[in-house]
């Protein structure tokens, strides 16, 4: 993954679980955070960092994510009330760049991460790259 991230100039990605149409419930063909992770829940974002992949779920989610995801990935279990991009901004440097799909974001969830170092991405690197 540290090819990846070096090639889109960032130190972060953000792989959503949506389609270009924010689609939560989109064929698993179109899903790059199944691709990364192996995933097939329907809600759920991924992080990738330069040496781990972080996968989020809510509680709805916990067994799934144990018995689906890919060796080496490390699941993020959010309880009741914890709220999915507060985690993942825990986890990245304001001063490092986070690469987002711009077809794949909301303005309202881009909007969570003002202040932050942002790159839009025109292309779904994850499904474009596998």
């Amino acid at each position: 993954m540290n090819e990846l991230l070096d090639k889109l100039g960032v130190d972060y990605l953000l792989v959503n679980s949506t389609n270009e149409y924010l689609t939560e419930y989109s064929a698993l063909s179109e899903n790059a955070r199944y691709t990364l992770t192996g995933f097939s829940g329907s809600t759920g974002d991924a992080l990738v960092t330069e040496d781990k992949i972080y996968l989020f779920v809510d509680g709805r989610y916990h067994i799934q994510a144990d018995n689906e995801v890919k060796e080496g990935i490390t699941v993020v279990k959010l309880e009741l009330g914890q709220k999915q991009d507060e985690e993942i901004r825990k986890l990245i440097d304001k001063d490092k760049c986070l690469g987002i799909v711009s077809k794949k974001v909301s303005q309202s969830r881009l909007e969570m991460y003002n202040g932050y170092k942002i790159k839009l991405l025109d292309d779904d690197p994850i499904n474009n790259h596998t």
